[in-house]
């Protein structure tokens, strides 16, 4: 495998260059994988723009002020409504501007997540070159990260048919226990547009995020693949930490399998990536069938929205 970057092909086009990897600048110099990931993930496509990969930080930068324009506009009219509130409001989960907002915030996080990806795997090529990140084999661009939730092949897997038959058992247990559930059923295609979004943004970016560049680093310094995934299932769990999740053990365990997948498939991510997306899919779109979720009723929004992901 050439781990060396190099310049990309003039008859590639826009999205080609987008989603490459190569490195325009000296590709042969050894490339920082922790501070420059950091630092796209707050300000998306700042690492791409410093090493001249226009169109990816085009498309970072984009995305990530879509995602401010689509979040702030619906917090201005929320708060237009006479609803106030900084970082903790009481609100209906099926309100459309918080709906938007969530999506906007969402749609923000996933700009710095896959800007993130990016920036760590056109290191590890300059790296790989001095013996480091030896394990990570197999190279997983961004465009097929975005594709992997539509990979059905994996249903075959037990890996992944197991997972989402637990889940399809824990809604219908929810269900059970609302007996008006066939006679008040108001699942809309704003609930399905909203779930799907949301689970396909989540899916992917905090993959990418916490097992494609967090768990990778850890492994490369600790050499321990047990540890390096058990602390980043504690700093995913710990990311979803609310007010009415303040003991995330299960989103502890579910981030110690999916690492656990990763690893498990030669530290690639599309399997945990479709896992993940799917598990949030079921849920979320199958609360929305019963009753007590289906009315608007009041609920407590706890920002930043990560806290209401797998």
């Amino acid at each position: 495998m050439d781990v060396l970057a190099q310049a990309p092909s003039t008859s590639q086009g826009f999205f080609d260059r987008a989603f490459s990897l190569d490195l325009r600048k000296e590709p042969e110099r050894p490339r920082n994988y922790i501070l420059p990931p950091l630092i796209s993930f707050v300000l998306p496509g700042f690492d791409q723009w410093a090493e001249g990969q226009q169109e990816a930080g085009f498309t970072y930068s984009s995305l990530g002020v879509t995602g401010l324009v689509v979040g702030s506009s619906a917090w201005y009219r929320f708060n237009n409504r006479g609803v106030r509130g900084a970082t903790e409001i009481e609100i209906s989960d099926r309100d459309n501007e918080v709906r938007q907002y969530l999506l906007g915030v969402q749609l923000y996080s996933a700009a710095g997540s896959l800007s993130a990806y990016h920036s760590f795997r056109s290191a590890v090529r300059t790296r790989q070159a001095q013996g480091q990140f030896a394990f990570l084999s197999q190279e997983e661009s961004v465009d097929e990260i975005l594709k992997s939730p539509f990979r059905f092949s994996y249903l075959r897997r037990p890996t992944t048919y197991y997972p989402l038959l637990l889940g399809t058992a824990a809604v219908g247990v929810i269900w059970a226990g609302h007996k008006s559930l066939f006679t008040r059923n108001q699942f809309n295609f704003a609930d399905a547009f909203y779930s799907g979004s949301f689970s396909y943004l989540a899916g992917t970016h905090e993959e990418a995020l916490f097992r494609g560049w967090m768990m990778p680093v850890l492994m490369e310094s600790w050499k321990s693949p047990l540890w390096s995934n058990t602390a980043t299932a504690a700093v995913f769990a710990a990311a979803h930490y609310s007010q009415s999740n303040k003991v995330p053990v299960f989103q502890f365990v579910a981030g110690w399998y999916l690492g656990y997948l990763t690893q498990k498939n030669n530290w690639t991510l599309s399997e945990a990536i479709f896992v993940h997306t799917w598990w949030d899919v079921i849920i979320f779109s199958g609360l929305y069938f019963v009753e007590a979720r289906a009315r608007p009723e009041s609920a407590i929004l706890n920002l930043p929205p990560i806290t209401f992901s797998f």
